[in-house]
């Protein structure tokens, strides 16, 4: 017995002759290989890359056109509002230079002592403080600080009743002569100018006495301006209560009724006391007051200051 291993060998006794054998090929290893990567990357992830470069530089740029939308037509600094507020200032200044300017002006034309000069002086004081006060509003539309709600509803506010003052102004210009006129005649015509020899006629004197005076009165009655109306048909109130008073009088004194004679004479003297001391007949600016914008203008200087 031979103990040494036996080494198999190919069995080339059984093959045919000329027979090629097979070679024997054994697989790859893989152990301790990576992938091989291309070198360039695919198409498809350079499109990828582009399109996001692209999407994120239009949300940079739309950011960009928000923040500049948003400084431009929204955003209003201390320093705007500090602005509105002495613009605001100014046009409340020169509304009451206004204002003065017109009293001053009604308070010559009532006088029937200032002369046709000392009128005309005052008219163009007037005339100069209301074209400086239009220019202050006109200031104010300018205002960056009307980009905020609060202050740009105020500022629609006065806008909206200065409308309607300006028309008022216009009127009053358009007046002024009337009221001028009437008050004029009123002054000129007395009661002292109506014959009083015979009271039995005193009515008629009246009425020849003061026919111009009641004249003009309702020529002032008629104007456009409200403030100036008002005055022309509170005079006439006053000279028909008058005139009733004195025709009683006549006919108490044709029938000699002595007490119904000294009611209408009391009666009468009463009426023309509060005639001479009515202040709205003097002060047409009391009848304005309610038709002119100094609220709205105070409540737009309010709003201003209240985001200061």
């Amino acid at each position: 017995m031979n103990d040494q291993p036996q080494t198999s060998t190919p069995d080339t006794q059984n093959k045919p002759e000329g027979a090629v054998e097979a070679p024997v090929v054994e697989a790859p290893s893989m152990i301790g290989k990576q992938p091989s990567v291309p070198s360039t990357p695919p198409k498809n992830s350079k499109k990828m890359r582009t399109i996001l470069l692209v999407i994120i530089g239009g949300i940079l740029v739309l950011g960009i056109a928000v923040a500049i939308i948003y400084f431009v037509f929204f955003y209003v600094s201390k320093a705007d509002y500090k602005s509105a507020e002495k613009q605001t200032n100014s046009a409340i200044a020169a509304y009451h230079k206004t204002d003065d300017g017109a009293q001053e002006w009604v308070i010559a034309a009532a006088d029937s002592s200032a002369t046709d000069q000392d009128v005309a002086t005052k008219k163009t004081a007037y005339d100069d403080a209301n074209s400086a006060y239009k220019t202050s509003v006109d200031n104010l539309a300018n205002l960056r600080a009307l980009k905020d709600g609060k202050v740009k509803a105020a500022y629609n506010a006065f806008l909206a009743k200065n409308k309607a003052a300006m028309a008022n102004s216009n009127s009053f210009v358009e007046a002024m002569p009337k009221f001028r006129m009437a008050k004029l005649a009123c002054n000129n015509a007395d009661v002292g100018n109506a014959d009083t020899n015979d009271l039995s006629t005193i009515a008629d004197s009246w009425d020849k006495a003061f026919t111009p005076c009641i004249a003009a009165i309702k020529d002032l009655s008629g104007v456009k301006n409200v403030s100036m109306a008002a005055v022309g048909k509170s005079m006439q109130g006053y000279y028909e209560e008058m005139r009733a008073d004195i025709v009683t009088l006549q006919k108490a004194y044709i029938a000699k009724d002595e007490t119904a004679f000294m009611k209408a004479y009391n009666s009468f003297t009463d009426t023309e006391k509060k005639y001479s001391s009515d202040e709205g007949l003097k002060n047409v600016q009391m009848y304005q007051d309610n038709l002119m914008p100094q609220t709205e203008l105070n409540n737009l200087l309010t709003a201003i200051r209240s985001r200061e």
